[in-house]
């Protein structure tokens, strides 16, 4: 279970910013490097972080969204009456 709080935890480190370095991630999570390195690789071999080769910076992943989108209210159907 340790394992699941901290990819969550990294996941949270999205929530202010957009696209995250490993360094980042390290620092807002105050984890070593290392750590950070391995559950970012696996977080986007399973689409929920992708990485944007230039930048090697992360960001949320496909997956999240399409989760956010199934889970979430439909904006369009409750901005509807105020169009």
């Amino acid at each position: 279970m340790k394992s699941l709080h901290r990819a969550i935890d990294l996941l949270l480190s999205f929530q202010t910013r957009a696209f995250l370095s490993v360094e980042e991630m390290a620092a807002i999570t105050r984890w070593p490097k290392s750590s950070v390195y391995r559950f970012a690789r696996i977080l986007r071999e399973r689409g929920l972080l992708s990485l944007d080769p230039q930048t090697k910076k992360y960001r949320v992943g496909p997956i999240l969204y399409q989760l956010g989108r199934t889970g979430g209210p439909d904006l369009c159907q409750l901005a509807q009456p105020a169009l």
